[in-house]
């Protein structure tokens, strides 16, 4: 079998319909074919796996809350090219989005039952500590807000 196998994926034309009928023969599915194949090294992955440094995931957990786009073009300032959906997907595999000690301004509001720009003037008179993340075309703002809104700092909030 391993030998039949490893001669359909040496042939250099197109090897779907033989490794069908290898399929067919053994009594296997196709994806199992190809399975064998790379154990026995008679084919390479297409998908390589680049294994993410200390240094980079340092990177992405300080700056997880912003947009993918904004972190790729941070770790290409420190030397590493990422793409966008790798950048995504380790995000969301670390849990760095709900690790997060803050959240947007908009997502505050909701939280407090206030309006956004309520929230938006705190910020602006520096009650509310808040991050600019990015601005827009248009010229809009979007802030993220750190730290625990709870208790005494919330009465103070909504004291003043």
């Amino acid at each position: 079998m391993d030998r039949e196998i490893t001669y359909t994926y040496s042939i250099n034309a197109d090897s779907k319909p033989r490794v069908i009928n290898l399929a067919k023969k053994f009594n296997m599915p196709r994806w199992a074919i190809y399975q064998r194949a790379l154990k026995i090294g008679a084919v390479t992955s297409s998908h390589q796996k680049k294994f993410w440094t200390g240094e980079e995931i340092k990177i992405l957990e300080q700056d997880a809350h912003y947009a993918p786009l904004t972190i790729k073009k941070r770790l290409e300032k420190a030397g590493f090219q990422r793409s966008m959906a790798s950048i995504v997907l380790k995000r969301k595999r670390m849990r760095l989005l709900s690790n997060l000690q803050g959240m947007s301004a908009c997502l505050c509001a909701e939280f407090l039952g206030v309006d956004l720009h309520w929230v938006l003037n705190h910020i602006n008179t520096g009650s509310l500590k808040a991050e600019v993340v990015r601005r827009d075309s248009e010229g809009k703002t979007n802030y993220y807000v750190k730290g625990k809104i709870s208790g005494s700092s919330l009465s103070l909030i909504l004291i003043s």
